[in-house]
Parts: structure tokens; sequence; C-alpha cells
């Protein structure tokens, strides 16, 4: 409440309702899927609703794996791809602090970093080229603090829009060529933003203060082909999570601050930090993105809409059989392969028989029982034998209640 009073411009309905979110976030009294072992009726398992949300410390972590998966999904075998990394100067960040809670500055952003890569591939080749790429936007640097920037997956060439033929891009002085593209088509974006007299001005003065244009970071490396070592490329790089709480040292209510550790990439050494707990605040909640705002976006041959139709003309254009093995297929990881990954055992698994646990409840707060097996069984024709029928008939009210209503076995129900 306080940091709402001091930082008026979070004090909205969509902040709370993330921040809401992300407290409840694994609570079972909010809502939950209860599993039981079908064979010997000895196991139970409980698990809680999340809360979805990206500015969830869990959830990210779920959101930015299943993000890698689809990304491996919609990269074509055997091109290179190449990382990028577009910041912006301080001077222009209180611009995108001011206009953080609209979708339009970021757009176009967004629009901008395609525009630059189309420029440089064009350039470098004399070429018209049609090129593919993955846009994922971060709204803050590594100690927390907001730094607007895009990391971009591009392809290491495109389609030539004359010949139809895959055009690869030669080595070329980047040092030279990107740091002023990228200000030209920066600045451009700004100046079409906010056409006012200061930006004008800014635009100018920037010009004039960096000669060499703006800093960027282009790997000239290859990224990794193998596809378990592109997904941890990609994860380190694309989705890194906010402020985790393993990087909270400690927090100091008396004196209200909070101290934890950070990389710095410049140092490329663990850094402490030791900030006002409104500080912190500040920094956690304004990497929260604008409702309904799509961080990551697909461009050129990458498009969603355009995929499978660039995926033949990349397959019908490459001469040189770079194209080998097969391509990687994305599957979105489900609760139980998730921990049998982060935990090395099989939660829905029976401790005593080794059975598959199976759903027997989903409840929620919100609307009470979803899904009851013994009420389904009843529904369907199937009275269940009489010592499976539930002690207590009425309908649960919390999960302790339900949790207590299945203390019996159920293998009898002829589903083991």
């Amino acid at each position: 409440m306080e940091f709402k009073q001091k930082y008026s411009g979070y004090a909205t309905d969509y902040y709370d309702s993330i921040v809401e979110k992300t407290i409840s976030c694994g609570n079972p009294n909010f809502g939950y899927i209860e599993y039981g072992c079908m064979y010997c009726g000895e196991s139970r398992h409980l698990v809680a609703f999340t809360c979805k949300t990206k500015f969830c410390l869990r959830c990210g972590r779920v959101a930015s794996e299943n993000f890698v998966l689809q990304v491996m999904g919609r990269l074509f075998p055997g091109i290179v791809y190449r990382h990028l990394i577009l910041t912006i100067p301080e001077q222009l960040y209180f611009l995108f602090y001011k206009n953080r809670h609209s979708k339009e500055l970021y757009n176009s952003f967004y629009c901008s970093g395609r525009d630059f890569i189309e420029d440089v591939f064009s350039h470098v080749t004399n070429r018209k080229l049609k090129c593919g790429s993955i846009v994922v936007l971060h709204a803050s640097g590594r100690k927390g603090n907001y730094r607007p920037h895009l990391h971009i997956i591009v392809m290491n060439g495109g389609i030539d829009l004359i010949s139809g033929k895959w055009v690869n891009i030669p080595f070329f002085p980047y040092e030279e060529i990107l740091p002023k593209k990228w200000q030209y088509h920066l600045l451009k974006m700004v100046q079409e933003f906010d056409q006012s007299k200061e930006i004008n001005k800014l635009a100018t003065d920037l010009y004039r203060k960096y000669p060499n244009g703006f800093v960027n970071f282009f790997m000239k490396g290859e990224v990794p082909k193998v596809s378990k070592n592109l997904v941890k490329y990609l994860s380190k790089y694309l989705f890194r999570p906010s402020i985790s709480l393993k990087r909270i040292i400690k927090y100091d209510k008396k004196n209200k601050i909070v101290e934890y550790e950070y990389a710095d990439h410049r140092s490329k050494k663990v850094e402490r930090e030791v900030v006002d707990v409104f500080v912190f605040i500040g920094r956690m909640v304004q990497q929260i993105l604008p409702k309904g705002f799509q961080r990551a976006r697909y461009y050129g041959l990458q498009a969603t809409a355009s995929f499978k139709k660039s995926e033949k003309l990349i397959r019908d254009s490459v001469v040189d059989k770079v194209i080998e093995g097969i391509s990687f297929v994305a599957t979105k990881l489900s609760y139980r392969d998730r921990m049998k990954i982060w935990t090395g055992k099989d939660p829905l698994k029976c401790s005593k028989c080794g059975h598959q646990l199976e759903v027997i409840k989903i409840w929620s707060k919100a609307t009470g029982v979803i899904f009851d097996l013994l009420d389904w069984y009843r529904n369907h024709g199937q009275a269940p034998p009489d010592e499976l029928i539930a002690v207590n008939k009425v309908v649960p009210t919390s999960p302790i209640d339900i949790v207590e209503q299945y203390q019996l076995p159920l293998g009898e129900f002829g589903l083991a």
C-alpha cells in the first residue's frame, strides 16, 4: 500500500491482479487437482493451481521452458542462427519508462529491430533479402534496473527476393556497420513516435554525442546446432528471469533495505546491490509488461502466418545440402514431465504399488468442485461399492475436507 501511494503509476487494478495472483500461486486453498492410486488406494498427491503470470518466478520458469521448446520447433534444421542484443542509450530511458504502461512504444521498438536487420543484411549482400528473426523484449538489466533492450535470434542469411535462392551472410565489419545502422533506426523510430521539439533535439544531440553509433552485441560465432545445446543457449539469453529468491541475501525490515547479488557482465563477477525496499519492489513490478503484450515475436521467414511456406522455400532454395538430421518437434511439457526433469522423480507414480495415479478431484475456490470421480461414476450409472462411498456426503468446501474424504481404497473401481 505504501509503495502504491508513493508510486501512483502502479496503483492500478492490472498491477494489483498480477501481484495478488503471484502471492496466491501454489496455495491449494485457491484450487488444486488431487491424484490418487486407483489400484491400491494408498497414495495421494495434491497439485495446487498456479498463477501462470510471467511475473511469478516459479511460473516464469515454466513459461521460459515452454517458450524455448516452442522456439526449437520453429528453427529450420541446418540453418545457422546468431544472437544479437540491441540496447538503447541511457538518455532514452525516460521516454520508454514514461510509456511503459502502453504497448505503442514497445511495438515500435520491435519494428525498429526488424527493420535494422533487414537493412544490414541488404547492405552487406547488395541484395534485397527476406530473412527470419525471433525478437524478445527485456525490460531490465542484470541488477533489475530499468534497461529495455531486445534479444534477437536471427538467421545467418535470407532468401533473395529476385532469384528465390538462399544467400548466406558473409563476414563483414560488424563494429563499423551495426552501431551506425542501429543508431539510425532507433532514433528514426523515436522521432516518429514522439514528434515534440524536445525529442527532436535529443535525437540530434545523440547523433552528435555518439558519432560511431549505439552499442549492440552480435555473436560472431555460430549458435550451437545440436538441439540440447541450443535449448540451453536460448534459455540463457531469451528468458533470463528477474531477481530470483536465491539471489536475495537479506531483507532488513527495520531499515527497509534489501541486499541481493547479480552477475555483472562488465566485471564478470558476482556483485552485491543494497537498495531501499521500495526501489526493490519497483525494480520487480516495472518488469510487468502491458496487458496482452506479446513478448516474443516472429518476423520474416520465421513469421507464424508464413512458416510452412517459408519452410518449403528454404528447403527448395538451399543448394548445398546443409539440412541434415531430424528437425526438432516442439512438445509442451506436462507437470509430470517437468517434475521428472527437475527432481528426477515421477510425482504421479504410486509409492506403494508403482501404478500411475489418476485424477480423482479438481477443486477451485471460485467455482467449487469442478470434477469428482465418485460423482462421475454415479452420473454414468455406475454406483461405487459401499466401502468406497465417501464418509461425508456434504460437498467439501476446502482442500482439507477433500483430502480427508478420500482416505479409502479405490482399487475396486475396476480401473486398476
